[in-house]
């Protein structure tokens, strides 16, 4: 009797293991979900911080200091001291000075970057003041500024031919060069006549004495690759040069039967080779910009493959005379408007997106298109950009008009 209890015993304790068995390998495992990191943001305001409590970061001032009624502080760093008696006289002009490097100098660039952003270290060092329209006491357009400021970097390329120049000069001399050919090659971009007054030479020959391997890095204050704004320095000067073929003077209005010269079409097809070439060249950011996050240099490749797709839109409709419904100008709009997609709204570099924008809203032909491009630049329009309202109004008025934009340019500088 013993023997039988014995043997079912062990019959139930080798089913018992069975049974054990099949569950253990027939059903996955359940790991614990492993805790997302809780990200801290580090751009409260200083009374928040002082007091340890959670800022709302909003601004000028954030909701619990204008609960409590606290003054607005004011922050300027300790390199740009002793102040000039102009700001420490007069608290207005201090308030201002403190805008500028903790707010405006933030949307100057598609990446901010506290201490290598030149517009929050260098600029402020330098006289601030010339960069605006009525630094001789009179109003001058932009043109002329970059008239004058080209002159400036001729003489600086003839002496860069003759001598060599210090590590603090160099910085600050490679500062000025990607700021310059921004505003230069954009403002070429946004028409005038073609002649001395091109970007092309002097941006080509400037990039001589850069490192050949830079050529494929993103510059934090344009954008795009140096290779990018040479290309588009040469495409500025194609365009502009058909332009004055195309364009009839005393109507403003394209000429319907206008074909570009064979010469022209051999120097388009060879930028359009070049621009496709450098776009699928992997970027990365500048040696100086340290610790990007992945975010951030998703956003920073994607604009300067926007700007390479403006470029090739300018050549087909420019210098090739293609309509906005034409398959070859609605790919590369296509494409800027991908990229667009990608980008953060009421980021950094949503700001310095304008150019492509504004050049893919002048050609969409889709009225969701169009809403969505007008919202963006509402919003970018609200850090107090002149540029953005004229380059928003202009777009609007190729909506109406029905005409490309380049006609209907007076004084708008789209960059």
């Amino acid at each position: 009797m013993s023997v039988v209890r014995t043997q079912a015993s062990c019959f139930r304790c080798m089913f018992a293991e069975q049974e054990l068995a099949n569950h253990l390998f027939s059903t996955p495992p359940i790991c614990p979900r492993a805790p997302e990191p809780k990200r801290r943001s580090r751009k409260g305001c200083w009374p928040c911080k002082g007091r340890k409590v959670k800022c709302g970061e909003e601004h000028p001032t954030c909701a619990n200091c204008q609960r409590t009624g606290e003054p607005l502080p004011i922050r300027i760093p300790r390199s740009l001291h002793p102040l000039p008696s102009k700001l420490r006289d007069d608290s207005m002009n201090l308030l201002y000075f403190h805008h500028f490097l903790n707010h405006t100098a933030k949307v100057l660039v598609p990446y901010d970057d506290p201490k290598s952003n030149p517009f929050r270290t260098i600029l402020p060092q330098m006289a601030t003041e010339i960069i605006s329209p009525t630094a001789f006491g009179y109003n001058i357009p932009w043109q002329a500024h970059l008239n004058l400021a080209r002159d400036l970097m001729r003489k600086r390329l003839a002496y860069l031919r003759e001598n060599a120049c210090n590590l603090e000069e160099d910085k600050i001399c490679s500062f000025l060069w990607s700021w310059f050919a921004y505003l230069d090659v954009l403002g070429s971009l946004s028409g005038g006549v073609p002649g001395t007054n091109s970007p092309g030479s002097w941006v080509l020959e400037y990039t001589l004495f850069s490192n050949a391997d830079s050529q494929h890095e993103i510059d934090c204050i344009m954008g795009f690759t140096t290779r990018c704004v040479q290309l588009l320095a040469q495409v500025a000067d194609l365009a502009r040069h058909c332009d004055l073929q195309r364009i009839r003077p005393d109507t403003l209005l394209p000429q319907p039967n206008w074909t570009p010269t064979q010469n022209s079409v051999q120097l388009a097809r060879q930028l359009e080779g070049e621009l496709m070439e450098s776009m699928a060249r992997p970027s990365r950011p500048c040696r100086h910009v340290r610790n990007v996050e992945t975010r951030d240099r998703q956003e920073m490749v994607l604009m300067n493959e926007a700007f390479h797709w403006a470029g090739l839109v300018h050549i087909h409709r420019r210098v090739y005379g293609k309509r906005s419904g034409h398959a070859d100008v609605q790919v590369p709009v296509q494409r800027i408007l991908a990229c667009m997609g990608c980008i953060r709204a009421g980021g950094t570099a949503e700001t310095g997106f304008l150019f492509p924008m504004f050049v893919a809203g002048c050609n969409t032909q889709v009225e969701r298109q169009r809403m969505g491009i007008l919202e963006r630049l509402g919003r970018v329009e609200s850090n107090g950009m002149t540029q953005v309202r004229k380059a928003r109004l202009l777009m609007q008025k190729v909506w109406e008009t029905g005409q490309p934009w380049e006609p209907l340019l007076s004084s708008e500088f789209i960059g």
